[in-house]
């Protein structure tokens, strides 16, 4: 089972977007699997795995999977348009993923401190 650090998950899920960044200048970055797929990162394969299993119940665990979805889908939208050379779209697509990024991270401290408390 994969147990989930929170801070690390943040941290991770904070490089993972400087990584996009670096795919989107032509640099090594990530794969096009890593930014679309929701199951291919790090807090992808802990939600489909220990936090499903534990966790899936909850409100706040299935807030944080849908910003998680949604942050991938939008990742796609940024392929779709990086490679159809559309950099006004890519743009505007980008500070949607901002934005879904902060929900991220906020799902996920608001996930950790529910999981937290005592029973």
């Amino acid at each position: 089972m994969i147990a989930l650090d929170f801070a690390q998950a943040k941290t991770t899920h904070l490089i993972w977007l400087t990584k996009l960044q670096s795919y989107l200048d032509g640099k090594d970055g990530l794969t096009e699997d890593q930014i679309i797929s929701p199951h291919s990162c790090d807090l992808g394969k802990w939600l489909d795995t220990e936090g499903k299993m534990k966790y899936s119940g909850l409100v706040e665990m299935q807030e944080l999977e849908k910003a998680h979805d949604d942050l991938h889908a939008t990742g796609a939208m940024i392929i779709k348009f990086n490679d159809a050379k559309d950099e006004a779209m890519v743009q505007k697509y980008f500070l949607d993923l901002i934005a879904i990024s902060q929900k991220v991270l906020s799902s996920l401290d608001i996930l950790e401190r529910k999981i937290s408390q005592p029973q």
